[in-house]
C-alpha cells in the first residue's frame, strides 16, 4: 500500500472519531514557502479574498501527497466544501441547490506523481452548471 493511501486510510478512520472534518484538516495545514501566482494570473472577477484563498491553497498543498478539493465562492472567497482525497484522486457528492446564490469555482491539487493538469476527469465542471471556473495545481503551476 502506498503512503498517500495509507494516510487517507488513517485520516479517515480518525475523522469520525475526533469529529475533525476535512475542512478542519485543511486549515491546519502548514503554509509553505513554494512559488504561487500574482492576482493577475486569475480571471478579473476573482475578489481580494478569493485571489488569498487560492494562494494559501497553492502553498498549503504544492509539497502533499494526496489530493485536496475547495469549493469556493469566487467574489466573496468563502470556502464552501473541502474534501480530502487520496494520492490520485479526490472527489466531493454535492446536493441539489448546495450552491445556490454562489459563485462557484473549485481548485484541487495534483501530486508530483499525477501528470500535469488537467486529466479526464476534470472535465465534469461542463456536466456543473453551478460552476463556472476549475482550478487545479500542479507542481509545475496553475
Amino acid at each position: 500500500m502506498k503512503l498517500g493511501k495509507i494516510i487517507s486510510t488513517i485520516l479517515s478512520l480518525i475523522s469520525p472519531i475526533t469529529g475533525e472534518s476535512d475542512c478542519q484538516k485543511y486549515e491546519k495545514l502548514e503554509i509553505n514557502d513554494v512559488p504561487s501566482i500574482r492576482k493577475s494570473d486569475l480571471p478579473s472577477e476573482f475578489g481580494d479574498v478569493a485571489f488569498e484563498v487560492v494562494d494559501e491553497f497553492i502553498r498549503k498543498t504544492r509539497t502533499l501527497n494526496y489530493e485536496i478539493l475547495l469549493f469556493f465562492d469566487y467574489i466573496t472567497g468563502e470556502i464552501l466544501r473541502c474534501k480530502i482525497g487520496t494520492e490520485s484522486s479526490v472527489e466531493l457528492q454535492f446536493k441539489d441547490g448546495e450552491f445556490d446564490g454562489k459563485h462557484v469555482a473549485s481548485i484541487h491539487n495534483h501530486t508530483k506523481d499525477i501528470y500535469t493538469p488537467p486529466s479526464d476527469k476534470n472535465f465534469g465542471i461542463f456536466l456543473r452548471n453551478w460552476e463556472d471556473y476549475e482550478l487545479i495545481a500542479g507542481i509545475d503551476g496553475l
